[in-house]
């Protein structure tokens, strides 16, 4: 669709710094809960704590 330029470094270089979280207008709690708890995990296991909620607290 569109074409590559990949003279625009900025742009080209978010990808490897940025995640994509799902957002729709009709989330439920039960959703949310799973997308926070699952950000929290992938957190904990890349930054190293020892449990998710210890990423909340500092």
């Amino acid at each position: 669709m569109f074409e590559d330029l990949p003279g625009n470094v900025n742009a080209w270089s978010i990808t490897g710094r940025a995640i994509n979280l799902p957002s729709y207008y009709d989330m439920s709690e039960a959703d949310m809960g799973r997308v926070a708890a699952t950000l929290l995990d992938v957190a904990a296991r890349r930054f190293g704590q020892a449990h998710p909620t210890a990423l909340l607290t500092g």
